[in-house]
This record gives structure tokens, C-alpha cells and sequence, in this order.
């Protein structure tokens, strides 16, 4: 979470509408999201903050949209790409910690077969 955010998607979809609008050289006031000349950008920002989140993790979405700072909106197709590269990443760091399962036996009855002995004679 980043300036005071209260979750990830808040901090998300404010940088998004920050970056959105000093691109075009206006500050965002506080509570921009209930005026309506910020409200329609703010929705639509939602909307592609919940698409991205139905497919990767806020954690990947927002580390990838804090450094690519060229991008202005959630909506943007090659943001897309890079967060699917970062999440396969991270996918398989994931897997290289995780220690190997050990293969479980599905069927014991030929393990105890009563006409093999157990111990020599």
C-alpha cells in the first residue's frame, strides 16, 4: 500500500487517475471521486482494475504499474502483457521454494501380498 492507501486497489486506481491527469497538468483534489468531472475516469479505472484482478493478483498489478510509469490507465494492453510476465515470475519462484511433494501410493494391496515373507529366514 502506498500514501496512506487503505488497500491495494486504492493505491492502484489513485495512481492511475494521478498519472492520468498531471499528464495533462491538473492536480486531483481531495475526494476527486465524488466530483463529477473526475467521477466517469474514476469508474472506468475501477472497471479495469476488476478485470485485471479476475486473472493476477493485486500484489503483481500494482508492482508492475509502479514501475512502468509511462502507463496512464488500467485499460492499456501492453500493461496487460508485462503484468502476464511478472505474474508467470512469480509463478515460478513460487514453485522453486515449494519443496517437492513426495509421490503418495495409490494402492497398497501389492505392497502386502501375504505370500511374499516378510523377513528371510
Amino acid at each position: 500500500m502506498i500514501n496512506g492507501s487503505k488497500s491495494n486497489r486504492d493505491a492502484i486506481i489513485h495512481l492511475a487517475m494521478q498519472r492520468r491527469f498531471e499528464k495533462n497538468g491538473v492536480k486531483l483534489p481531495p475526494k476527486y471521486w465524488n466530483l463529477p468531472e473526475y467521477k466517469q475516469e474514476y469508474a472506468h479505472q475501477i472497471r479495469g482494475y476488476y478485470k485485471l484482478t479476475k486473472a493476477y493478483s493485486e500484489t503483481v498489478i500494482l508492482k508492475v504499474f509502479q514501475r512502468e510509469r509511462w502507463c496512464f490507465s488500467l485499460h492499456n494492453e501492453s500493461l496487460v502483457g508485462k503484468i502476464s510476465q511478472e505474474n508467470n515470475i512469480e509463478k515460478t519462484k513460487q514453485q522453486q521454494t515449494q519443496p517437492l511433494a513426495k509421490p503418495k501410493i495409490q494402492n497398497t494391496s501389492d505392497l502386502a501380498n501375504e505370500d511374499i515373507p516378510l523377513f528371510r529366514k
